[in-house]
């Protein structure tokens, strides 16, 4: 091996290990120690003219804490800490990641002098997703004082505090209350009897053509009322009639509930109903509520009511009592 290869192979590996020594620690607050990480947030204290004081909370793929020696009794010192089960810790604290619940961080910030200090928070390493949320509360935890949502790396989020504890909490997005959810319902030639478990209709189509406006004919107090189809209430029945068999395909939002169930109704008298829709949290519509005796449903191939039993179908219209 000549001097030229030995000289490439020795800047080689000195170039290596410099890389090695600059990126070894690419996160403060032990951070790295804590990988793998999810999101990260540096929490700052500026102590009236003190030196500024850092607490770091992350989320990850587990759940601990980095212990360092207590800080100073309360007014006997300026520092930042966070506590865990009223142990302090002031270097690191880890939480396992569920986007389904919030989490909290119980953050006490003490001044020796006892004076007003500045709480700055920064992401050091991910970002929230859209809809999820980092808030700084009071000790009581639903007293807000500041929304850190915004904070970027560039530019953090601060605000003005007395010394005392705090808390920081991580909210997850919150599940959808609404869902859209699409029906298809085959219209027969003659006379047929829908009902809606939207609580709002959103579109209504036959083909390319919107068919809000579609005529319907209800029936309220034993009297016929010409409507349309965005007339139509949800668990209440209508007529359509059509010249031709035709696909009704419908879209229009759901609330979110354990059980599609018929609305109340009078029992001393037959009512034209449907099922009002309830979804789970993947946006599905659950079960409905067995039909009760003496249901009647229409058959629209031979346009007559027939008796049935069993669990009611969306979008059908039954007569009921």
């Amino acid at each position: 091996m000549n001097k030229f290869s030995k000289a490439i192979i020795l800047a080689l590996f000195f170039a290596c290990a410099y890389a090695m020594t600059a990126f070894a620690d690419t996160l403060p607050g032990n951070l790295d120690d804590a990988q793998p990480l999810n999101n990260a947030w540096e929490v700052k204290s500026v102590p009236g003219s003190a030196e500024p004081l850092y607490v770091y909370i992350a989320f990850g793929e587990n759940k601990s804490s980095v212990p360092v020696p207590p800080p100073p009794a309360k007014n006997e010192g300026d520092y930042l800490s966070i506590e865990v089960n009223k142990s302090h810790f002031s270097t690191l604290s880890q939480e396992h990641r569920d986007d389904s619940i919030s989490h909290r961080w119980n953050i006490c910030v003490c001044s020796e002098k006892g004076v007003q200090c500045q709480l700055s928070v920064k992401p050091v390493f991910g970002e929230l997703a859209v809809g999820e949320k980092l808030e700084l509360f009071q000790e009581d935890g639903t007293t807000l004082i500041q929304d850190l949502s915004a904070a970027t790396g560039s530019s953090p989020v601060s605000v003005n505090v007395m010394p005392g504890d705090y808390v920081i909490q991580y909210s997850p997005v919150p599940p959808p209350s609404v869902f859209t959810v699409e029906q298809t319902i085959a219209l027969k030639a003659g006379w047929n009897l829908i009902s809606l478990p939207y609580s709002r209709l959103t579109t209504a189509t036959i083909g390319e053509e919107s068919v809000m406006e579609m005529g319907v004919v209800f029936v309220q107090n034993r009297a016929y009322v010409q409507g349309t189809l965005a007339d139509l209430v949800e668990g209440k029945a209508g007529w359509i009639y059509r010249d031709a068999p035709a696909e009704l395909v419908l879209s229009g939002e759901c609330p979110v509930g354990n059980e599609s169930a018929f609305p109340e109704y009078s029992s001393s008298s037959w009512n034209f109903l449907g099922l009002v829709g309830k979804c789970d949290d993947q946006g599905q519509l659950v079960s409905g509520e067995s039909l009760p005796d003496k249901a009647q449903k229409w058959d629209a191939s031979a346009q007559v009511f027939r008796g049935t039993a069993g669990s009611a179908l969306f979008c059908e219209g039954y007569l009921i009592k």
